[in-house]
């Protein structure tokens, strides 16, 4: 499954709504769908650079099969 960057965004506008809170994200296993949300979050909320959230990604179990989600987050605005 491919992310959207529209998707992204609608992720970040619920997760960050106050109305939301608290938010608990989630995918099967917790590690690429949710990971590349978290990874989107620290990027946009947190300000952290790129290569560093594609990095917590892949300490935290990011699965090798998911490699392509490397682009998305090193391009995501």
């Amino acid at each position: 499954m491919l992310f959207r960057s529209k998707d992204i965004d609608r992720a970040l506008f619920l997760i960050t709504d106050p109305g939301n809170q608290p938010v608990f994200v989630h995918c099967q296993y917790g590690r690429d769908r949710a990971g590349i949300v978290v990874a989107s979050y620290h990027m946009k909320i947190d300000g952290y650079k790129p290569e560093d959230a594609y990095r917590e990604m892949k300490d935290h179990g990011l699965h090798w099969f998911v490699y392509w989600w490397r682009s998305h987050v090193l391009n995501y605005k």
